[in-house]
């Protein structure tokens, strides 16, 4: 089976085709600078070279494909713009051609602040401007008869290489241990080879129309991540509480998911596709590597 996938070099989408690969299948990957170019090589994909803002530019190289698997993201304003370019003249080459499947990458942050019930899929989404861009691809795919679309609603990821949303990098710096917004707010996590494993899996077995959660941990209080961190550490700091707003400030719209009290439940990928994350308690898992 030949796989197209975009964002092939990010923190989710290098996984994902490191597992595709590593399963036997074909992976084309679209690339745009000599680095993404270096990693998807040393993987063993395919490179299309090509920007994401330009589609009409590569997509008739892509040639016969059986999949897309769509991560092209870059936290921009622009992300909205870029995201209905590259699905409009995808539908728009794929016109008269049998149905092709779409795995298509959404968020756990979507949701809005869930506090403590848990977010399932085909509840509806929050009404946050950072994310109406979202929604209105999401409405086009499925609108699309040239697409068989699926969704993929990731937790917020994290890696065995250290990836711990800043708190480790603070630590290591001897300063204070920055938590968004409160302490008390929860945040649900996924590991990013479990993720990988979760794409494959919908690939493989998901049915058009669906969406899945992944979350490995459906929701962690950031104080007592923070805490329990530090203690296996050694680290005797203090948490420094950042007021969204800041962040926001700082690095945009799309950031405000930092400061969201949320939860989320995983259960029917679990359940449906026999997904079984094997990271499914970070703070465990780096305190176990501290040496």
């Amino acid at each position: 089976m030949k796989v197209f996938v975009t964002g092939g070099t990010g923190s989710i989408g290098l996984p994902v085709v490191q597992n595709l690969l590593s399963h036997g299948y074909e992976v084309l990957a679209l690339a745009r600078s000599e680095r993404s170019v270096r990693l998807l090589k040393k993987a063993g994909a395919v490179v299309i070279d090509g920007d994401l803002r330009r589609p009409k530019d590569w997509l008739a190289q892509i040639g016969e494909i059986d999949v897309i698997v769509h991560l092209g993201l870059e936290f921009s304003p622009e992300d909205g713009e870029i995201d209905k370019g590259f699905l409009s003249a995808l539908i728009e080459s794929r016109s008269g051609q049998k149905p092709l499947r779409f795995i298509m990458t959404g968020g756990c942050w979507i949701y809005g602040n869930t506090g403590d019930h848990k977010a399932q899929e085909g509840e509806g989404f929050d009404e946050s401007e950072a994310w109406d861009w979202w929604a209105q691809s999401l409405e086009l795919a499925n609108s699309a008869l040239e697409l068989e679309t699926i969704v993929i609603h990731p937790a917020m990821v994290w890696s065995k290489d250290g990836n711990c949303f800043g708190m480790l990098d603070d630590i290591r710096s001897g300063g204070p241990v920055r938590v968004h917004e409160n302490a008390d707010h929860r945040w649900t996590l996924v590991n990013d080879e479990d993720l990988s494993d979760l794409y494959r899996l919908v690939l493989e077995q998901g049915q058009p129309g669906e969406e899945y959660n992944a979350a490995g941990e459906e929701g962690v209080c950031l104080g007592d991540l923070a805490r329990e961190l530090c203690k296996n550490h050694n680290h005797h700091s203090w948490l420094d509480v950042v007021a969204i707003a800041d962040t926001v400030r700082e690095q945009g719209e799309w950031a405000e998911g930092f400061g969201l009290d949320q939860q989320m439940s995983s259960e029917k990928a679990r359940r449906e596709l026999g997904w079984k994350p094997k990271y499914c308690d970070i703070s465990s898992f780096f305190s176990s590597r501290h040496e």
